[in-house]
């Protein structure tokens, strides 16, 4: 009887040996499942964030023009490169959410037409409106009567304008229009 006991004791053991074996078996592999795709999001995250960072634009300054009959920016020039580690940006698939207290506006790359914005080439060997090296220079002018929801700016507007490139690169900017524009006319910097 003892010896039954025994072997029923060492049998229950084993079963019970072979349960957190098994247990141990299936826990590893969740374990490398999960690691999987773990490392497939890390590595899509990695890739997603270097290419925010080698396309992105420098805005370099930023400047308004008065209107000579109104005291008022009808027109807005940023002159723009790219930012140092960006292997480059094409300004053709530029976008621009161009934001005032007046309202907001997306703007794309156009030649004319209603919430676009026209690009100049000022210091480059391209002319395709591809920023291929931090010494080219692109000048981009926005027209503000020519922007459906957003007109021209008067003394201490607000404006942010969000500049995105095709692989989601960004670049930001903001200004406060100053608040002596009477009786300016021409260009001031913003």
């Amino acid at each position: 009887m003892i010896r039954e006991q025994a072997g029923l004791a060492g049998v229950a053991a084993l079963i019970i040996f072979a349960a957190l074996i098994l247990v141990a078996a299936i826990s590893a592999a969740v374990i490398v499942d999960v690691t999987g795709g773990l490392e497939q999001q890390v590595q899509q995250t990695g890739s997603d964030a270097s290419n925010q960072l080698s396309s992105s634009l420098q805005i370099l300054s930023v400047i308004g023009d008065v209107s000579s009959t109104s005291d008022q920016i009808v027109e807005v020039r940023y002159v723009v490169s790219i930012a140092p580690g960006t292997n480059s940006v094409d300004l053709n698939d530029l976008t621009i959410d161009y934001v005032t207290s007046q309202g907001s506006v997306t703007l794309t790359q156009a030649s004319s037409g209603t919430d676009t914005f026209q690009v100049t080439q000022l210091a480059s060997t391209n002319t395709n409106n591809i920023i291929e090296s931090s010494e080219e220079r692109y000048r981009i002018d926005i027209d503000l009567s020519e922007l459906s929801s957003v007109g021209d700016l008067n003394e201490n507007d607000r404006v942010e304008a969000r500049f995105t490139t095709g692989p989601g690169g960004r670049a930001f900017d903001e200004f406060i229009v100053p608040s002596t524009l009477s009786g300016q006319t021409g260009a001031i910097i913003l």
